[in-house]
């Protein structure tokens, strides 16, 4: 509330006051809040520098940033917008003018609003600046024009340059499927995928254009593997996923008769379930004959390593499909065991990326715990105490989360559980750096004293070495 409440009063005295001018100082004191690296104390400093300088645009658009970094889209919105109308002011250089405008036709869009951001980055995407085009294409998608969305997504995918995210990506299929283009939109989704690795969700708009293309086997394989996508992030249980793959079998081909090659693909996957290994391979390998589906040669690989002796070639094969399936927790997660299994030297420098890949894609699965213990038993530690190992990503994101102001007691326990390992390790010793940072974040510290009175064994030790 105090916050919308400066919004507000900094909205009243720009209408009262007029133009923006920046000044050298002004810009010393935007250098010295940038190099803050609490996000709550840059937040407060910005408030402050804003009440007193109430028409800088360099303040305007990095509140506008923050907020939205804190999740605060209506306020982010406000600012990003009062930082576009400021973009003429002096001192505001053509490269910051384009960022307000495309940040705050983002943030319009975020909001529901295309038919404001259109006009908003119409200026740049007049020039064909491809990232303004990507704006716009989003902004034609939610308001229904869909010729023009293709139009733009594909001048803006064909400039060099341009980083398209995964939701331009899936846009532009969805907006080339609104057409009936559906081996285009097809081959927008497959580049996707080997450009950025899979992306949840894309899997079931896949088995949809699949199906319409008369490509049920196919269409099976992506609505799989979408299901397993999800159960591996806890969302869908192995119920749900075995009642998907019965459904899954019905599908029929385009004359209405059951597809034989869909039912041989569900065995195989029901199989490769439940780990067995030979029936997998025996179910895919029939209904995926004379196919090429880059899902289809990942699931015959993963079977074929986990029930065969595994060979150089076979590990680099596998290795091969990384860039396609880099965001796919299975891919490291049937890596490591691979590794683990076949020839060559596994050691913790060798295997230590591909261990902490499977854990950071699906933290919370059963295949996270499995490699967090194989993960501790590389580091000595104990299985009943490895599965308290945090990543450094993992403690990043508890330090950010505190430092956005997140109660210490919902976000510590977890380190806490870390740093009560017995043997010292090098998670650990980022778990104790880590909370070395964090003492200085309010509250954080009264948490800390008020754990090392009940603490004991390791933790305790370790507290009392930052306290």
């Amino acid at each position: 509330m105090k916050s919308a409440r400066l919004m507000l009063a900094t909205v009243f005295l720009y209408t009262l006051a007029g133009c923006a001018r920046e000044s050298p100082v002004m810009q010393e004191q935007l250098n010295r809040i940038d190099a803050i690296t609490i996000p709550a104390d840059r937040l407060t400093a910005l408030i402050q520098l804003d009440q007193a300088n109430p028409h800088s645009f360099g303040v305007k658009f990095r509140l506008g940033e923050l907020y939205l970094y804190f999740g605060q889209l209506d306020v982010g919105t406000v600012y990003l917008g009062e930082a576009h109308r400021l973009r003429y002011e002096k001192g505001v250089t053509k490269d910051d003018a384009r960022a307000a405008a495309l940040e705050y036709g983002r943030a319009l869009i975020m909001k529901g609003r295309p038919s404001e951001a259109i006009p908003v980055v119409m200026p740049e995407a007049r020039t064909g600046d491809p990232a303004a085009l990507l704006v716009r294409a989003r902004a034609f998608v939610q308001s229904g024009n869909m010729p023009g969305a293709v139009s733009d997504f594909r001048a803006a995918l064909s400039a060099n340059g341009v980083q398209p995210s995964s939701a331009d990506f899936t846009l532009y299929a969805q907006a080339l499927a609104s057409q009936r283009r559906y081996s285009d939109a097809l081959s927008i989704l497959r580049d996707c995928e080997q450009r950025l690795g899979y992306q949840p969700g894309t899997g079931l708009l896949e088995s949809s254009l699949l199906e319409k293309l008369g490509r049920t086997a196919e269409s099976v394989l992506s609505a799989f593997k979408e299901t397993l996508y999800q159960q591996t992030q806890g969302t869908i249980s192995a119920e749900q996923v075995d009642r998907n793959l019965t459904a899954l079998s019905s599908r029929t081909d385009v004359t209405g008769v059951a597809d034989p090659r869909a039912q041989s693909i569900v065995k195989g996957l029901k199989a490769y379930l439940h780990a067995q290994w030979g029936d997998a391979l025996g179910g895919l390998g029939k209904g995926l004959a004379g196919l090429d589906d880059p899902f289809g040669r990942f699931l015959l690989l993963s079977c074929s390593l986990e029930k065969d002796k595994v060979t150089p070639q076979g590990l680099a094969d596998f290795a091969a499909l990384e860039t396609r399936y880099r965001s796919y927790p299975d891919f490291y997660y049937r890596l490591w065991r691979a590794m683990k299994k076949g020839p060559g030297d596994y050691s913790l420098a060798n295997v230590r990326d591909v261990l902490e890949k499977t854990i950071l894609l699906a933290p919370d699965s059963a295949e996270a715990l499995e490699t967090r213990v194989e993960l501790g038993r590389l580091v000595g530690v104990e299985p009943r105490e490895a599965a308290g190992i945090l990543l450094r990503p993992e403690l990043d994101l508890a330090y950010a989360r505190l430092t956005g102001g997140a109660d210490p007691g919902k976000i510590l326990p977890p380190v806490l559980r870390l740093l009560s390992i017995h043997r010292e390790n090098l998670y650990t010793s980022d778990g104790v750096l880590m909370l070395r940072s964090a003492v200085r974040v309010p509250g954080v510290t009264k948490f800390l004293e008020e754990q090392a009175r009940q603490a004991t064994g390791p933790l305790k030790d370790r507290l009392a070495q930052l306290l």
